[in-house]
């Protein structure tokens, strides 16, 4: 059973963020989530994560799947927002 804890730290990381971790890397969804985390705790870790949402969308593109781009889109906008890039990179 989760806890009350598991639960906010699941929701830390929204669900397209760790499914983009699981399409870029072919882990588990928990391994997907704990990856997510840790990535978004450095500069170059959020970096990462924005160019693997790029590469899904460019083979969303590329097989021609307008609904998985579309969706990666909406959730690519919210994250990028959420998790701005900054000019240090």
């Amino acid at each position: 059973m989760l806890s009350i804890t598991d639960l906010l730290d699941f929701i830390e990381v929204d669900w397209e963020t760790v499914q983009v971790v699981r399409d870029a890397t072919g882990l588990s969804d928990d391994q997907s989530h704990g990856l997510a985390k840790e990535l978004l705790k450095t500069p170059q870790g959020l970096y990462l994560v924005h160019q693997m949402f790029r590469d899904q969308l460019s083979i969303a593109e590329k097989q021609f799947d307008s609904l998985r781009k579309r969706h990666l889109n909406k959730a690519y906008s919210y994250f990028s927002r959420k998790y701005p890039l900054t000019e240090a990179l």
